[in-house]
């Protein structure tokens, strides 16, 4: 299969490999950067790269960032918190941990939260077989240049029916200029337990850059996992990422992504049914305009009898932005008895934008209820008539139409600190005036 050329990038992570490390996350990084040189970055004539091209993306010259937080304080940052005041927060700078600007304390009993570059120095036997477990890094390109550089990221392990009381926000944090960042983060939530994570993309200033992040999720029986991703990064910077988990029986994930910002961003989330009675929420909320192109690629593989899922992206496309939505849902031929739903609406606000959606079911059992959908649409006619015969301008009741179509992603979101955030922030950006991008409001 035609792979592009490998770019310079991709040896300057030869030295992580070689450097000092256990043998099995040498051997891990090896054989990830062995299928990249391999393999190399896919082309279009690929099908799950068919809408997005990476050729502009490989030709500039990204250099793995090192630490710099640029004498930031607490201060500095504090507006690109929710205002949720008892949330712990981890920071990192061009994907490397800046305690000085974190809140970690006080520490909750049989809650294991760390970065992930002090495990691997001081306790990598913690990592051992749970790292690289979901994330295939000899097949995905981008899986494999995360995994071959990776150096930081959450750790998080909580303990057999333990819930954490307060919500940890993850904050990713890109400066400087061609810059590369590789963040890594694996969660494992034992037996019964529950945890609420907030995982946030941000920039300061204009700069191209790019995030390539790779996530891994173990849940276990009952386990209860609702994760936020917040991707606002600014208009130059490109984000690419990819979410891996299982669950065990009666297990429970809800995630809800929103994304505003970036050039070119691709977002991946797969997450295997393994264990009877497991159920999953996939929720998405997408603002593209000018030049942006978003894709999403969601799987959701139930290998299990009884199982539970739901997916459903919403988004506004405008100018010339161009949107992706991929979705599978896979039915092996065990998991009788499985419910499925997935729609994908999107709203075109102007002739130049583009949506390609394909939502896919392959079923291989035989009692099964499973449903998908797709919308591809404008704004309606006559309500826009009809708001202006009260008396709005046209701006107004295009506003007020976008915003109602938005409700439903917003509303959805449970937890108020979170909802009332990209509540504001879906405002600034239907304004033109994007808050996600490391500015002050």
């Amino acid at each position: 299969m035609s792979a592009l050329p490998l770019p310079a990038l991709v040896e300057r992570l030869a030295p992580a490999v070689a450097a000092p490390q256990p043998a099995w996350l040498r051997s891990l990084r090896g054989r990830a950067l062995h299928g990249l040189r391999t393999r190399g970055f896919p082309t279009r004539k690929q099908e799950d790269w068919k809408y997005t091209r990476v050729d502009a993306l490989l030709e500039t010259d990204y250099r793995p960032a090192g630490a710099q937080c640029l004498g930031l304080v607490p201060e500095d940052i504090e507006h690109l918190f929710t205002d949720d005041q008892q949330a712990l927060r981890m920071v990192f700078v061009n994907g490397r941990f800046a305690p000085q600007l974190s809140r970690l304390r006080p520490a909750q009993h049989d809650v294991d939260i760390d970065n992930l570059a002090c495990v691997l120095a001081q306790r990598p036997q913690v990592l051992k077989g749970r790292l690289g477990q979901l994330a295939n890094g000899e097949a995905h390109a981008f899986d494999a240049m995360n995994t071959a550089g990776l150096s930081d990221g959450l750790y998080l392990h909580v303990g057999a029916g333990v819930e954490m009381s307060r919500a940890l926000h993850l904050l990713y944090l890109t400066t400087g200029t061609g810059v590369l960042v590789l963040p890594r983060n694996l969660v494992v939530l034992e037996a019964g337990a529950h945890a609420r994570i907030i995982e946030h993309y941000a920039a300061l200033g204009e700069a191209d850059t790019l995030t390539d992040a790779v996530g891994e999720t173990l849940l276990g029986e009952e386990a209860s996992l609702v994760l936020y991703k917040l991707q606002m990064e600014n208009p130059a910077a490109s984000h690419l990422a990819s979410h891996y988990l299982s669950q065990d029986r009666a297990s429970r994930l809800v995630t809800h992504l929103v994304s505003l910002g970036g050039r070119l961003v691709r977002s991946e989330l797969h997450t295997r049914l393994q264990g009877r009675d497991a159920e999953s929420e996939l929720h998405g909320l997408y603002l593209a305009g000018r030049h942006q192109h978003m894709d999403f690629h969601t799987g959701i593989e139930h290998a299990a009898p009884n199982c539970r899922s739901r997916q459903d992206y919403r988004g506004v496309l405008d100018d010339k932005a161009h949107g992706v939505f991929d979705g599978r849902v896979r039915v092996l031929p065990d998991a009788q008895s499985s419910d499925a739903r997935q729609v994908n609406d999107t709203l075109l606000l102007s002739a130049g934008a583009e949506m390609d959606t394909k939502p896919q079911l392959e079923i291989f059992a035989d009692d099964v209820q499973c449903s998908h959908g797709a919308t591809v649409g404008e704004l309606d006619t006559d309500s826009l008539f009809y708001l202006r015969s009260r008396g709005l301008d046209e701006p107004q009741a295009r506003a007020m139409l976008v915003r109602a179509f938005l409700a439903a992603p917003i509303d959805g979101i449970g937890f108020p600190p979170v909802r009332r955030w990209v509540d504001d922030q879906v405002d600034r950006c239907l304004a033109g005036r994007p808050g996600a991008a490391g500015e002050r409001p």
